[in-house]
């Protein structure tokens, strides 16, 4: 429930989801680590670590914890480095639309204009050809 809440852009909702699957279920990595990224949407970046930090250690190897932990750094203004641990990332996931898109977003904050188009491009390609697949 808390990623459709998400997705139809109610983070404080999928925030109170996320938050009760954690307390129905403390191991729920899932829970923890899309807890965190709605936080962070919220602009509430101490909680927003604290429940990635919870989710990662339940789940050393999630990707979207660590893209989590990548705008955690982006939004406190550390975007170079935010693009740094972003950046083996895509190389390992290079099929990956939303990290492309991601790191579209950091380049923009950089104003670098033209590396943040080619990763738009990627993220929108990527998406076009899934979409086409699951036809």
């Amino acid at each position: 429930m808390g990623r459709v809440l998400a997705k139809k852009g109610q983070p404080d909702a999928a925030a109170r989801e996320y938050a009760l699957a954690i307390k129905n279920s403390p191991k729920l990595a899932d829970a923890h680590i899309q807890l965190g990224c709605v936080l962070v949407e919220l602009g509430k970046l101490a909680e927003a670590q604290t429940a990635i930090d919870a989710g990662l250690a339940l789940n050393p190897g999630s990707l979207e914890g660590e893209i989590c932990n990548a705008q955690i750094r982006a939004e406190k203004g550390e975007v170079a480095q935010a693009i740094a641990d972003l950046q083996p990332m895509v190389f390992r996931n290079n099929r990956n639309h939303h990290l492309h898109y991601i790191l579209g977003t950091f380049y923009a904050k950089k104003a670098d204009h033209e590396k943040a188009s080619q990763e738009f491009r990627k993220a929108y390609e990527l998406l076009n050809k899934q979409a086409h697949a699951e036809e």
